[in-house]
């Protein structure tokens, strides 16, 4: 799941904006979703996570249907956050784009290369060189094994060990470029 600011908008400014994103997300997403991987970046977020069954948000929620419950847990998150936005910079209107965007991850490969795109992030954009030195990802939490809401032993399930999971995200990104017809 990722998402972006509207316009050149920033979502975070200082540490207490990256702070306040995540603790909305864990307040409001934990119950229905279970996280492996993060990565807050000045202007969007991307998340590697996978909804819970549906049995046991039904225990959780009582009500409306099982994707609605989802939908509305997420959406308090992230309105609950643009309203404290909008408010500590005297700003107005949309923070994010309008619609969430998601995609299905197909295997293992798949998990293990998400994972590594949602860390290499900050590398990439020339926020910092190394994983390890960006402070708003899962990357050293995960290293660390020093949290409760990032399910690490999930993680590390499909790497197979902390060191392959290191071992994996020292590996250099291959970035897809689409091709272009020119007539």
């Amino acid at each position: 799941m990722y998402n972006h600011a509207n316009g050149f908008e920033n979502l975070f400014n200082d540490d207490q904006d990256y702070e306040l994103f995540l603790n909305r997300i864990i307040k409001h997403t934990t119950s229905v979703a279970t996280y492996f991987s993060y990565c807050l970046m000045p202007n969007h977020f991307h998340f590697l996570l996978e909804t819970k069954p549906e049995e046991e948000i039904q225990k959780i929620m009582t009500g409306t249907h099982f994707e609605k419950k989802i939908s509305r847990s997420f959406a308090n998150a992230f309105s609950g956050f643009s309203l404290k936005m909008n408010k500590k910079y005297s700003r107005m209107g949309s923070l994010f784009k309008q619609n969430l965007k998601s995609r299905l991850i197909s295997d293992e490969i798949d998990f293990c290369s998400t994972s590594r795109y949602i860390h290499s992030n900050p590398v990439h954009h020339d926020f910092v060189t190394n994983m390890d030195e960006w402070k708003y990802s899962s990357y050293n939490l995960i290293l660390e094994n020093s949290t409760t809401w990032i399910d690490i032993s999930g993680v590390l399930e499909y790497f197979g060990n902390i060191h392959e999971f290191i071992k994996y995200h020292k590996q250099p990104i291959e970035l897809k470029i689409k091709e272009k017809s020119y007539f």
